[in-house]
């Protein structure tokens, strides 16, 4: 589970993708053991250039300077 809610379809996308092995890398920020941010790393096929996709940031923590009220 991630913001408050669980996605196994997208889960399971995501592991199916990584089992191929093209160099693709998740990430997630943590704080205090809660996900407060998640994206991922692609890399562009014969060259040395990578996407940053699917990010998404708590809305609490959107200005990057910890959780905001």
């Amino acid at each position: 589970m991630a913001f408050g809610r669980t996605n196994d379809h997208m889960a399971e996308s995501l592991f199916k993708r990584l089992a191929l092995a093209t160099g693709m890398q998740l990430w997630v920020a943590e704080v205090d053991g809660q996900i407060v941010s998640a994206g991922r790393n692609e890399p562009v096929a014969s060259t040395d250039f990578a996407g940053i996709w699917g990010g998404s940031t708590r809305g609490s923590w959107w200005f990057g300077f910890g959780p905001h009220v």
